[in-house]
């Protein structure tokens, strides 16, 4: 099995204005992309997945990913569906265009891996109108049938349309493979647990950035993603793990070493320091805080989580490049062991646990250490006028006798 902690972001928004310094239409600071991309690959970011989230944009997204040696995916966000429309030539023309740019750049370096990103987005109609989505959602189910490709999905507010829209146009179960699909991935998912298996379920695989993490029902939703359909992202520039989060409490149990890697000291975009991250832009090194949430939530190693992740990412996007020794050891491994990992209690069966490798005592201090943190998180969050629930409450209140237990365990 493999020893080294390494990355796939399968979401990164490297066309995004802000790595050239632009925020908001102005300019605040130098291009500094070789720096993001710098302390990307420190983090163990081996490899991207760039987004398309329009027809520019994708051609955008595949022209840094051959500078970058990474990968990029085609498509249409639903948000911008209503380009389809307004496109000389009309939705005929941007389809035929989406279709010609796959075709164009299906092999070799920088290639096209996926279409998307497409699906449905309900929260932001205002964009673009139901119908729009619903019947540009369809076209480009289209190309991933024809180009036998991975789609690359996205959903908000949205699931029922969601499923019923691929079950009708046959990606219902296995990932649409019957009628030419090769399954695809659901990405910064926010949806509920139950919404999150039946995916699972269809055939997709699930990936989890910060925003995948803000509540108490996402970690839920994240720590019953099995392994084995688990994909790691960040969505950079956006979805940032922050300090309102109820990542946070998972966060905070960083080792001092990964922390000042995946979360670097920042500056204000204005105040432009050689060398650091810039504050309120999420960067592609913080996909090992996504990880160690996971990990911690699912109470096995980062090393577990980093590995699924990477193997599932290599398999589903066929990266041959990817596919080296470490890779291929894994792989034979799992399928030793019945093919897909067994998850028993939130663990998966045969990996290593902390449970395996720690000293009964330090793992003691480290959980106590952990629940008096996920209580600081609850007082924070009552303080800010939160309306807390019964069992929360009752956390805050047994904070006194954590504390002695903890007291004492430190002195034992």
């Amino acid at each position: 099995m493999s020893s080294r902690v390494r990355f796939i972001d399968v979401g990164l928004n490297l066309t995004d204005p802000v790595f050239r310094g632009l925020h908001r239409g102005k300019r605040k600071h130098r291009d500094d992309i070789l720096d993001v991309l710098k302390r990307a690959k420190a983090a163990g970011v081996q490899s991207a997945v760039l987004t398309g989230g329009s027809l520019h944009e994708s051609s955008e997204a595949l022209e840094l990913a051959a500078q970058f040696g990474y990968y990029a995916t085609v498509g249409c966000h639903p948000t911008r569906s209503a380009q389809f429309d307004s496109f000389k030539g009309g939705p005929e023309a941007y389809l035929e265009r989406l279709d010609q740019v796959i075709a164009s750049h299906l092999t070799g370096k920088g290639r096209c891996v996926a279409v998307g990103e497409c699906g449905l987005d309900y929260d932001r109609l205002h964009f673009s109108p139901i119908a729009t989505q619903q019947k540009h959602f369809r076209s480009q189910l289209s190309l991933a049938k024809k180009h036998h490709l991975p789609l690359f999905l996205h959903v908000r507010a949205a699931h029922e349309d969601f499923v019923r829209i691929l079950r009708e146009e046959g990606f219902g179960e296995d990932g649409g493979r019957a009628v030419g699909g090769r399954g695809g991935l659901v990405h910064s998912f926010t949806g509920r647990t139950g919404e999150m298996k039946e995916l699972v379920a269809m055939g997709f695989h699930i990936s989890v950035n910060g925003c995948s993490m803000k509540t108490d029902q996402n970690l839920a939703t994240a720590k019953a993603i099995p392994l084995h359909r688990l994909m790691l992202e960040t969505d950079a520039p956006w979805c940032s793990m922050t300090s309102t989060h109820s990542s946070r409490a998972h966060i905070n149990t960083l080792p001092s070493n990964l922390r000042e890697m995946y979360f670097p000291a920042n500056c204000q975009p204005e105040k432009f320091i050689e060398g650091r991250a810039v504050k309120g832009r999420n960067e592609p090194c913080a996909i090992g805080g996504v990880a160690w949430v996971v990990a911690s939530l699912k109470n096995c190693e980062l090393i577990d989580v980093s590995r699924a992740a990477w193997n599932n990412t290599v398999e589903m996007y066929d990266l041959h490049e990817l596919m080296d020794e470490e890779y291929h050891k894994d792989i034979t491994a799992r399928d030793a062991s019945k093919g897909e990992p067994e998850e028993k209690g939130g663990v998966v069966e045969g990996e290593i646990t902390r449970a395996k490798e720690e000293d009964p005592k330090e793992r003691k201090i480290r959980n106590l250490k952990k629940k008096l943190q996920a209580i600081e998180q609850l007082k924070a969050r009552r303080d800010n006028g939160e309306k807390l629930e019964t069992t929360q409450l009752q956390k805050i209140e047994g904070e006194a006798d954590l504390s002695k237990q903890l007291e004492q365990a430190e002195k034992s």
